[in-house]
């Protein structure tokens, strides 16, 4: 009976390293896939979910992607970042914020990392095979480490099982019942992107717009 007793509390995390291991093995080929991309340019589907205030609301956009370079086209803003510098554009207004890129600022999303978030900050499990809109994906829950400021307590993402493409980030806020989802509806790899498309140009982005440079403020 005693040596029943231990082995059915050891097998939780028998189980959980197993998970832990199959997690591991899922991601990088996710990674090694991504690591042979010099740039990716994407189409996605923005959703929030909450469910205690009645909010269901989708949006779409498009991310291009190179190193720690991106172009996000969302909510009628262009937000244009060189690596050093973010400008966000919009054209309706006649204005562009300019600012400082800080790759370790807030807990939130980056989005020139989504698909390498797993990578630092988080802990991960493999939650099995998931059926979406008639095809099989292969569901990973990303819980934050001791010390990462993540504003989510769950991340989890869905992977193509048989392309092993990521299909859909899903995000979980600790605070509130909001749940945040990306889909990638089209994803384009090896597109060719200068490096000067990353830099915001008057009169190619925003002829006669209004700049306001915050980068040497206080």
């Amino acid at each position: 009976m005693k040596k029943f007793l231990i082995a059915l509390l050891a097998l939780p995390l028998a189980l959980f390293a197993q998970q832990d291991a199959q997690a591991t093995k899922i991601l990088d080929a996710l990674s090694t896939k991504h690591k042979a991309y010099k740039t990716v340019a994407v189409d996605f589907d923005l959703l929030n979910d909450d469910a205690t205030n009645n909010v269901h609301d989708k949006k779409s956009g498009t991310v291009k992607i190179k190193g720690d370079k991106y172009i996000l086209n969302l909510f009628g803003v262009i937000k244009k970042c060189n690596g050093k510098n973010i400008w966000s554009i919009k054209k309706d207004d006649k204005q562009v914020d300019k600012d400082v890129f800080n790759a370790k600022s807030n807990g939130g999303l980056k989005i020139n990392e989504i698909f390498t978030i797993y990578k630092k900050g988080y802990k991960y499990k493999y939650m099995g095979e998931k059926t979406l809109s008639g095809k099989v994906y292969l569901a990973i829950d990303l819980y934050p480490e001791q010390g990462n400021d993540s504003q989510y307590k769950r991340i989890t993402l869905f992977i193509d099982k048989k392309s092993k493409e990521l299909y859909k980030l899903e995000f979980a806020e600790k605070r509130s019942s909001r749940i945040t989802s990306i889909i990638i509806k089209k994803l384009t790899p090896n597109t060719n992107m200068v490096d000067t498309d990353f830099d915001y140009q008057e009169k190619r982005d925003c002829p006669a717009c209004e700049v306001n440079d915050v980068t040497n403020a206080e």
